[in-house]
């Protein structure tokens, strides 16, 4: 019996070791200029490489490899490369730091490809000496002949055959889907010519849309939420962020309210193009229409309910709360002119309050987390950094002490006016009265944007 159980052990450790030795494993392979390997989702193609100088943010230059490259993305769905796909060793095994970052050219800043499209573009890393560099992708490795004298490149014709493939629910002008706690309805897209944001001149897209906030607390419409696509299903660069006053880099409208707002992307031609919404659900694809010299526009009337609602926690003016490590006691509200750049003069709001750092380290109140509500519940544009006694100049505050601060922001009209601080996990308003104002029923939005065309570095 014990030899029979000893035979048996011997067996099933043998057929273990023997599972081991026999299981598949997927070996690493070496490819050469224009050959293809296969990633994740993709088809990825190097073509070539050129050395050249790239300016910093600092104003230094560096000398840059530029690895022409073409990935074609065969999912179902949207997806993308980024720099902790890929590691590359330069001629001394060395790993190569990357330099996407500095550069709208790179595949990994432009980062997303819709299914079905290519993508032309060059990865972009440090220029350490001539020789073989070697890019790996997973178990793919890539071996790329690097000269600062000439530009290496082999021959290579691919067909870019894509076409509007929509992987989610679709909506189009005039239409309105909810997404992330918001209302969303196209009104417009047209092609603004030769138009410099942040540096880079040409033609931009403008894509004009409804936001209502159907969430409970403050909201909007993040940028990390949303891509745009051109004609050829690759992203385009979104400049929306450039713009202070928009809703569209974080939670910027009072619950129930509705404001007007502008996507800017860069122009890919005319066609179709596709904003695609992503986030926890499926996504959804919002296609339009571009084509330059032509204003596409809807019918659709925008209509707002909004009522402000003042809760039992808000605070106005006399009230004493704690924020963010800030004890802030509301002393005043005054209406004030003032003249701005244009030489203009326009009514404001001023709000003195006295700020108490009650944490244990010295600290300021950030004021990106400081927004300024209209009596519509849209947002108002502040006018802080034109007074030397307000948030905006604000330093830090050592424990225990306590300073004279004023809150500054245009007014347009009488109503019921909302100062917001929010935090991930934290969130204070402040309201108070102008005049007496009695909310219609169903008033029609001005489709009207201002200030959105001005030019932002």
């Amino acid at each position: 019996m014990k030899k029979l159980l000893m035979i048996m052990l011997v067996l099933f450790l043998y057929g273990c070791d023997s599972n081991e030795t026999t299981e598949d494993v997927e070996t690493e392979k070496t490819y050469s200029l224009g050959e293809t390997l296969v990633y994740k989702t993709f088809e990825i193609t190097f073509i070539g490489s050129r050395v050249t100088e790239l300016e910093m943010d600092d104003g230094s230059i560096v000398e840059a490899i530029f690895i022409d490259s073409v990935i074609k993305n065969n999912g179902d769905l949207t997806a993308g490369i980024d720099s902790y796909d890929s590691e590359v060793l330069g001629p001394d095994s060395e790993v190569v730091g990357t330099l996407l970052l500095y550069t709208v050219e790179s595949v990994e800043s432009i980062k997303f490809i819709r299914s079905g499209a290519t993508l032309e573009g060059p990865l972009v890393y440090r220029y350490v000496g001539d020789g073989d560099y070697t890019v790996t992708f997973g178990n793919s490795k890539v071996v790329i002949p690097v000269s600062a004298d000439k530009e290496v490149k082999v021959e290579y014709d691919f067909e870019n055959n894509y076409s509007l493939n929509l992987t989610g629910d679709e909506y189009e002008m005039g239409e309105t889907f909810s997404f992330n706690k918001v209302d969303i309805t196209l009104l417009g897209v047209e092609v603004v010519e030769d138009w410099e944001l942040i540096g880079n001149s040409g033609d931009k897209v403008v894509v004009k849309i409804a936001i209502h906030n159907i969430n409970d607390e403050i909201w909007g419409l993040n940028i990390g939420t949303y891509q745009g696509f051109g004609v050829n299903g690759t992203t385009v660069r979104n400049y929306s962020y450039c713009f202070e006053n928009e809703p569209l880099s974080g939670p910027r409208i009072l619950p129930g309210a509705t404001t007007i707002s502008e996507l800017i992307f860069e122009y890919d031609g005319d066609g179709s193009y596709i904003i695609e919404f992503s986030g926890l659900s499926d996504p959804i694809d919002l296609v339009f229409d571009v084509e330059k010299g032509v204003v596409f526009e809807s019918d659709k009337v925008i209509q707002s309910n909004y009522k402000p609602v003042v809760n039992p926690d808000d605070s106005t003016i006399g009230d004493v709360f704690v924020f963010d490590g800030f004890e802030l006691s509301v002393i005043s509200m005054a209406e004030e002119e003032f003249v701005n750049d244009l030489n203009e003069t326009i009514s404001i709001v001023k709000v003195h309050a006295n700020i108490k750092n009650v944490s244990d380290q010295g600290r300021t109140l950030d004021r990106s987390r400081v927004f300024y509500f209209l009596r519509d519940g849209t947002v108002a544009k502040s006018m802080d950094s034109y007074f030397d006694d307000s948030i905006y100049h604000m330093t830090d505050i050592d424990p225990e002490e306590e300073k004279l601060y004023t809150f500054n922001f245009e007014m347009k009209g009488e109503g019921t006016y909302f100062i917001g601080l929010r935090l991930l996990r934290e969130e204070a308003l402040i309201h108070f009265s102008i005049g007496e104002y009695t909310y219609p029923e169903n008033v029609i939005v001005d489709q009207s944007v201002e200030g959105s065309r001005e030019t932002c570095n």
